[in-house]
């Protein structure tokens, strides 16, 4: 039959350890969370061993539980106490409460079962024999009765004790020898501190030393009534506190907090004020002391003299300071050696303009090396005449730190010492690029003024006649019919009529004067309709790639001018790639901001739509480069080109709201990039977008004011032919009379805008007085000067550029009709 063993042990932890190393080894278990309950299983179930813990909750511990045990009718049953205790004291206890074994935690489950085995074995054998061997003993003037197989673990505690007995009588004499010594140095430092006294109090700055919560003062040097303005005995923290100046003051206190609160060595300078208009700057170093009780060990030094010395001389450096960077220009010292000019100073303009940190822009080699190879020979030159001259004034190329060139205007003077030798050079430069890029820009416009000036005096009359040209020769065409013999004829005199109408189209937009119906479109779907067009105008080595932006790239301009510029640029690109290539037509909703609109004069900030033309050519220098809008400057040989593509492009680009900005190096092909504002489509646009393509015939009668004869019979054929009932007349006079003999009043008139007497302008606005609902054709070869006079035209208003095709001009006067019934 196996041993019932009872724990007594409040946590439950321990206990299922002890239960699980228990009945592994077979044995019964009983467990008791308390000594009271342990009690009660004793009386029910008598168990043959007693494990219990020595620490418990409640008025019985342990050794109590023992005691009472032993006391009992169960006395013989063995109790093991367990315990985290090392106190031999502790176990003579538990030997007096008649404890039979003992175990210490943490134990080992082995060395537990063995101490078991022999308490079991022990009173197994005390059954059998009836024996009860005590020893009684008398131990530090107490007296023990143990059981004789408690004898070694006595023999243990007194030897353990005696040693212990032993190691205090040296630790007292030990103590009377310090105690002496202490003394001697008591003696000691009351004299060392006699004189450190002295030597404190004749150090000017406070040495202090007070409370972690500063309500005591623990120590004061003399020196408080010069920096503080109080005496030792009167300084406290309250009146530091109060006379720390306002401004200062949350700093100071959190500085003094944070040395408490870190245990961190804090420094500060602050302000303080010991009396009214005494303001002084204070230095304090506060430095976390103590153990037991926390302090507080500072020195605080009066600095008023240096922070108005570093004050004057702030004021001094920031004057000079100011002075230097108020001025765009980069300043810099040379040292005269010989002949020879040596760098020493520069200061840090030269970051912002050139990009280069001061230490490699004073780098000897750094000079030369970055000037423009075309202006070096001319600056060697110069820097021979500042020595002999004195001063000198120049302008020059130096290399940015990206790569670019800036242009300089370099002005120099030469310092003499006392002898008259030279001894230094006082240089500034001044970032004159964007100076040089007006300046070019400038030409530039004069330039195409004189050709706008030209074009405006000649287009008038030369549209008229290639309208009369281009009408006729389209009316033939479709008289002949496209077997006729004749018809190859009439297809060259129309192609001719057309070329000499693109070349005055572009002559009248380099002078602003071209005649434009800027509308809202979007350029993804201009690119898209030229397609086709744009594959027969590139060669057959030449690839076309288009990339448009996902969103609407919606713009507002003239959408045959845009055709226009998309065909040049082409055209162009494709001509750049002899040997064949790639070009890629791009378009991109970007937003330009002001550091853009910074180095690009003509662009103004905000939403733009984007149209690059890129192509794999041959690339272009820089120089190149500043020629390519000029009107007749052309890169291609004799009879290739009239030099009036890239100005038409330009100038298109401008009147729409745009600029257009060129990207190009010699080798790595040519990027054009075309800004245009973005805008948002009409509902108009949207509605008519929804609408079929409409008739150009009609029934309508159609007013028709034209000074010149032949265009006037031109258009009178188209019209007719059409079905349209037409009233011609030579004048805007004629026009109105003619409107007012009949009884039923045109539905439209057709007008040249600029006519001899009366305008066609005034015409319609007297013509609406009479017949407000009239839908009014403007027709002209340019309408600058008339559109930007007093007279503006109406909303509804339709024009139509001379010259026109048969086509075009029926698809006006349809659409200014409306769609037929």
């Amino acid at each position: 039959m196996s041993s019932r063993i009872l724990i007594v042990e409040d946590s439950r932890t321990q206990a299922e350890a002890l239960r699980a190393v228990l009945e592994g080894a077979g044995y019964d278990v009983i467990h008791a969370p308390d000594a009271e309950q342990g009690l009660a299983i004793m009386d029910q179930q008598p168990p043959d061993v007693v494990i219990s813990d020595v620490v418990m909750p409640g008025a019985i511990d342990g050794y109590e539980l023992c005691r009472r045990i032993k006391s009992g009718p169960r006395s013989e049953t063995p109790v093991m106490l367990l315990t985290a205790l090392t106190d031999p004291m502790d176990i003579i206890r538990g030997l007096e409460c008649g404890a039979d074994n003992f175990l210490t935690k943490p134990y080992d489950p082995e060395h537990l079962l063995e101490r078991l085995a022999v308490v079991i074995a022990t009173r197994a054998a005390r059954r059998e024999r009836r024996v009860h061997t005590g020893v009684q003993i008398v131990f530090m003037g107490r007296e023990f009765n143990i059981s004789s197989e408690r004898e070694q673990i006595l023999d243990l505690l007194v030897t353990t004790f005696e040693e212990a007995v032993r190691q205090n009588r040296q630790l007292r004499q030990r103590e009377e020898e310090l105690t002496i010594a202490q003394t001697q140095i008591a003696r000691y430092a009351r004299s060392l501190e006699a004189r450190i006294e002295t030597i404190l109090n004749s150090v000017p700055d406070v040495l202090f030393s007070v409370s972690a919560d500063g309500a005591e003062v623990r120590y004061v040097s003399q020196a408080a009534e010069l920096v503080f303005g109080c005496t030792p005995e009167t300084f406290s923290i309250d009146y530091w506190r109060r006379h720390v100046h306002p401004a200062d003051h949350e700093a100071a206190w959190e500085s003094f907090q944070r040395a408490v609160s870190t245990r961190t060595a804090q420094a500060l300078e602050y302000r303080f004020l010991p009396r009214a208009g005494d303001e002084r700057w204070i230095f304090h170093h506060l430095v976390p002391a103590g153990n037991g009780k926390p302090r507080i060990d500072g020195i605080a030094r009066d600095i008023t003299d240096r922070k108005r010395v570093e004050e004057a001389l702030r004021a001094a450096e920031s004057r000079l300071q100011h002075v230097v960077a108020a001025t765009p220009a980069v300043i810099y010292l040379l040292k005269v050696d010989g002949r020879n000019l040596r760098p020493t100073w520069v200061n840090d303009n030269i970051t912002r303009v050139l990009g280069y940190n001061v230490q490699e822009a004073l780098a000897p080699a750094w000079w030369i090396d970055n000037t423009h190879p075309d202006d070096r020979d001319t600056e060697v030159a110069n820097r021979r005449k500042l020595l002999t001259r004195g001063s000198l004034t120049s302008e020059y190329r130096l290399r940015h730190k990206n790569g670019g060139y800036r242009w300089m205007l370099n002005e120099e003077r030469l310092l003499r010492d006392e002898h008259g030798n030279p001894r230094e050079v006082v240089g500034a430069w001044l970032d004159i690029t964007e100076r040089k890029s007006l300046e070019t820009q400038l030409m530039r416009a004069q330039k195409m003024e004189v050709v706008g000036q030209l074009a405006g005096g000649l287009a008038h009359d030369f549209n008229n006649l290639l309208t009369v040209i281009l009408a006729s020769a389209q009316a033939l065409s479709e008289s002949l019919g496209k077997e006729h013999p004749l018809q190859p004829d009439a297809d060259i005199i129309e192609r001719a009529a057309l070329d000499a109408a693109s070349l005055t189209r572009q002559l009248l937009t380099l002078g602003r004067r071209s005649a434009t119906q800027p509308k809202v479109l979007d350029i993804n779907e201009v690119v898209k309709g030229m397609d086709r067009l744009l594959r027969r105008v590139v060669r057959e080595d030449v690839t076309l790639r288009t990339v448009p932006c996902s969103n609407p790239a919606m713009v507002r301009a003239d959408a045959g001018q845009l055709e226009q510029v998309i065909t040049n640029l082409v055209i162009n690109a494709s001509d750049a790639m002899p040997e064949g290539g790639q070009i890629t037509i791009e378009t991109a909703s970007v937003e330009i901001n002001e550091a853009f609109t910074a180095g690009h004069l003509a662009a103004d900030a905000g939403p733009h739509i984007m149209l690059a033309i890129s192509d794999t050519g041959t690339g272009m220098d820089a120089e190149t480069q500043t020629h390519l809008f000029e009107p007749f400057f052309t890169t291609k040989q004799p009879g290739k080109g009239t030099g009036l593509g890239l100005a038409t492009v330009y100038s298109i680009v401008k009147q729409s709201g745009g600029h257009v900005w060129v990207y190009s190096e010699v080798g790595h092909g040519t990027t054009v990039k075309v800004y245009l504002p973005q805008t948002t489509p009409s509902q108009e646009q949207i509605e008519n977008s929804a609408k079929p393509s409409a008739s150009t015939h009609g029934t309508e009668t159609v007013l028709l004011a034209e000074d010149q004869e032949s265009v006037r019979r031109a258009v009178s054929r188209i019209l007719a032919d059409r079905g349209y009932t037409v009233l011609a007349a030579a004048s805007g006079e004629e026009a109105l009379r003619m409107a007012e003999a009949r009884d039923e009043a045109p539905q439209l008139l057709i007008t040249d805008m600029i006519m001899p007497g009366m305008t066609g302008v005034e015409l319609a606005r007297r013509l609406r007085e009479r017949v407000p609902s009239i839908k009014v054709v403007y027709m002209s070869g340019y309408t600058g000067e008339a559109i930007s006079g007093r007279e503006t035209l109406n909303p509804g208003d339709s024009l139509v550029q001379k010259p026109f095709t048969v086509d075009s001009l029926a698809r006006a006067v349809r659409a200014a009709l409306g769609t037929p019934a």
